[in-house]
């Protein structure tokens, strides 16, 4: 079973599947911003073996998306202050910096929070997509 999806892949019919063990593959199912993995498995033998199918985030931008904000806070609110106060001294005797920073930065979070429930939903799209090419593979 794994051997005629991996002829398809190699004929450029199945984007982005990987053979990662005997019993196992991993496909790319893409989302903006934070792409999926989409992991099959077969259980049983034979051509009467069966796929389960289980999608799994990539690392790589989340990790790059949190350092992004943390550093937007940290040290973004020092350097925002120090800034303001080279061009304007009087600010510091009027407004902290951070009243009006930390809330600005905390918008940021439900914006974060929602690309990452749509990039599931536009991951879960794409590995029924791929899932149904595999299907017409093994048909």
């Amino acid at each position: 079973m794994l051997e005629r999806l991996a002829n398809a892949s190699k004929r450029g019919r199945l984007a982005g599947f990987k053979r990662v063990s005997d019993r196992s593959f991993e496909f790319d199912a893409f989302a903006t911003p934070f792409d999926y993995s989409g992991i099959g498995t077969v259980t049983g033998a034979g051509e009467g073996g069966e796929i389960t199918f289980e999608l799994r985030a990539r690392r790589k931008m989340p990790i790059i998306a949190a350092v992004i904000l943390l550093v937007t806070l940290w040290p973004g609110l020092p350097l925002t202050e120090s800034m303001i106060d080279t061009y304007w001294a009087w600010h510091r005797a009027n407004v902290q910096t951070w009243w009006w920073y930390v809330p600005m930065w905390v918008l940021c979070l439900p914006w974060m929070w929602s690309s990452w429930k749509k990039s599931r939903l536009d991951a879960e799209a794409d590995a029924r997509k791929m899932i149904a090419k595999i299907a017409q593979e093994l048909r």
